[in-house]
């Protein structure tokens, strides 16, 4: 919660024993998996992907808590459709 410290409004904590989101978690997540070596946020954007698709399908994607945050990342850039067909992690 580092934001916080440095924000000119600080954010009010929904519930300050939650879990926090911290450096850890994004090197984890941009790091390869070492058995299918695709990186983890692709993995699991195109998990979130998948289940979205199904959940609009069905009607259902109001009836749970379901994100779209895989849309965010495409639309940034940080997540790109490759030519072949699949999903790469945008890399310099």
């Amino acid at each position: 919660m580092g934001y916080n410290k440095k924000a000119i409004v600080p954010v009010a904590l929904y519930d300050g024993d939650s879990k926090t989101v911290g450096e850890d978690f994004f090197e984890l997540m941009l790091a390869d998996d070492p058995v299918t070596h695709q990186s983890r946020i692709v993995t699991a954007f195109e998990r979130a992907k998948s289940i979205h698709e199904h959940k609009l399908a069905i009607g259902a994607e109001f009836n749970e808590s379901v994100t779209t945050m895989y849309q965010l990342l495409l639309a940034l850039g940080v997540i790109e459709k490759k030519k072949g067909g699949g999903f790469s992690l945008y890399r310099k």
